[in-house]
């Protein structure tokens, strides 16, 4: 995980647009902890979240689970679906209380079409998520679990922290569990 600048997907639409889609489009609520997709569910679209944040993780066969990454309010997940995956390879669980907009294979591929904006907005999200990615790998194999959790901590105080008295109150409770998945230990 990385401070990336926010890419606003759906800011690229007007708001009479962004109505439009909101009422083509499913958007459930989450409840901490319940799961918006699990591995092996059929991959059936992009999910923006609008609300909250969600964890993704994959289970290991040793039945450790290994943290792929957080999502929050704005940001996309489920973007196996852009690579025509059948099937989710991750899950996708609610650290909060959530609520995500899902728009399906067939919409995203006629938003894509009719607004040009959509596909730049979505390569530049791919570019940002592939140099975290390259972040990632680099501070797992250069630094110690203390760094690595200094990283992440500024990491989080800058995508989402609130400023205190005290210096920066991150938003919602991540456990110590989660911590450790975030920093592979």
């Amino acid at each position: 995980m990385s401070a990336t600048p926010r890419q606003d997907f759906l800011g690229v639409l007007d708001p009479k647009q962004r109505l439009r889609l909101s009422l083509d489009c499913p958007q459930p609520n989450l409840r901490r902890g319940s799961y918006l997709f699990l591995p092996g569910e059929p991959c059936e679209g992009l999910c923006v979240v609008l609300s909250g944040r969600l964890k993704l993780s994959r289970i290991q066969e040793s039945g450790r689970e290994l943290t792929l990454g957080m999502v929050e309010a704005g940001e996309l997940c489920g973007l196996e679906c852009l690579q025509g995956l059948s099937e989710r390879e991750a899950s996708a669980q609610a650290m909060e209380d959530s609520r995500v907009m899902l728009i399906g294979r067939a919409r995203l591929q006629q938003l894509l079409a009719d607004h040009p904006g959509l596909s730049m907005a979505l390569v530049a999200i791919l570019g940002d998520k592939l140099r975290a990615s390259q972040q990632v790998i680099e501070r797992l194999l250069l630094k110690d679990v203390k760094a690595r959790l200094a990283a992440l901590l500024l990491d989080l105080a800058s995508r989402s922290g609130q400023p205190a008295a005290d210096g920066v109150r991150l938003r919602g409770r991540i456990t110590h569990q989660e911590l450790a998945g975030l920093i592979g230990s």
